[in-house]
């Protein structure tokens, strides 16, 4: 009698090839969950750093109002100087 075409052998390649189809599913369903969290994340994201871009923005602006009014008092003669001249 061939091994092969036993029952018992039969049921034991069924299982192996049924948990190889279960273990695809999971992959695509870990996948899937992970294409979800990450279209949530991303726009969040996204949305940070243009809020820390315009946060820096505001700071630059400042900086350049402090230089332009310690250029205007002190060596500006009344004018406003221009950025390579605040700057040396």
């Amino acid at each position: 009698m061939n091994s092969t075409n036993t029952p018992c052998h039969r049921s034991k390649h069924y299982a192996k090839r049924k948990t190889a189809g279960l273990l695809s599913h999971r992959i695509a369903y870990c996948g899937c969950i992970i294409g979800i969290i990450a279209a949530i994340a991303i726009p969040n994201l996204l949305a940070s750093r243009r809020a820390a871009n315009e946060g820096s923005a505001q700071s630059s602006l400042r900086t350049v109002h402090s230089c332009q009014l310690v250029y205007r008092a002190t060596a500006g003669d009344g004018d406003y100087g221009d950025l390579a001249r605040l700057w040396p």
